[in-house]
């Protein structure tokens, strides 16, 4: 899926959310207002009750424990809904800035802020997809070294490989919003996915080798369907040009609901 799972997890007794998450938020859509929480250190062994449910889960494959995986997750691992919603800015921030761009694409403009027609770039060239992913990452997520942006970089890579394998035959650039908002969907289920493995550690990295792709697919399966019922909420008005603040306000929301109904799912 595109992560690595060789980490031994996140470390306790560090402040939950890394001092570049604002920098990095305020180059890439300053717009991204998530109300500002209390500078706090990380409580000893947050992650230990959903790395026990992950293992469990990844034992037997019963959805009850990876329900229960991530609501210890968010709950305790996160410190609820609330804090993990700030600890998602960048991803947030990254959203918003794909749906500016698309907007712009789809609109035939030119980007704001760009020193060249990247627009007409897109459109000139004869595998579109393939540039409109390259130009994209570069224009959301510059690459400023720290793990937070690489995931975004991979993660938007990721959505564009996952659009095409699933909608081989649709034009993203004559295509309605629908389009937009899958890759979106497609981007933040990969980040989510992204950062919940890394902060298990090296559980995934223990089994079998041949059941890895297999239960990753069902993680990132239980993600997203999460994710997309909110999305698709969220953003009722598929006609809407959505402002850059409106869609910000837009996706802290849905981020905020997504933990919601993770951290709802205690099942054991």
């Amino acid at each position: 899926m595109g992560t690595s799972t060789s980490s031994k997890g996140s470390p306790s007794r560090v402040l939950f959310d890394p001092p570049w998450i604002s920098d990095i938020v305020q180059k890439i859509a300053p717009e991204v207002a998530v109300a500002e929480m209390p500078v706090a250190i990380s409580p000893a062994a947050r992650f230990g009750g959903a790395r026990r449910r992950l293992s469990k889960y990844l034992h037997s494959g019963q959805q009850t424990s990876l329900k229960s995986s991530f609501a210890r997750y968010v709950r305790q691992g996160l410190c609820g809904s609330a804090r993990a919603v700030s600890r998602f800015r960048i991803p947030i921030a990254a959203s918003v800035a794909i749906w500016s761009a698309f907007q712009d694409i789809l609109n035939r403009e030119e980007a704001e802020n760009g020193e060249e027609d990247w627009i007409a770039k897109i459109l000139a060239s004869e595998n579109k997809l393939i540039v409109l992913e390259e130009i994209l990452v570069e224009h959301v997520v510059p690459d400023g070294g720290t793990v937070d942006e690489e995931s975004c970089r991979r993660s938007i890579a990721f959505a564009f490989s996952e659009f095409e394998r699933e909608n081989p035959d649709v034009d993203i650039l004559n295509n309605n919003e629908a389009a937009v908002i899958t890759i979106i969907e497609l981007f933040l289920t990969h980040e989510i996915f992204n950062r919940y493995v890394l902060d298990m550690g090296q559980r995934l990295e223990r089994m079998d080798i041949s059941e890895m792709p297999r239960r990753e697919k069902e993680i990132m399966g239980y993600i997203r369907a999460a994710l997309s019922v909110k999305l698709r909420e969220g953003v009722r008005n598929g006609h809407r040009r959505y402002t850059r603040k409106e869609m910000s306000a837009v996706m802290i929301n849905v981020m905020r609901e997504t933990f919601e109904v993770f951290e709802e799912e205690e099942n054991d």
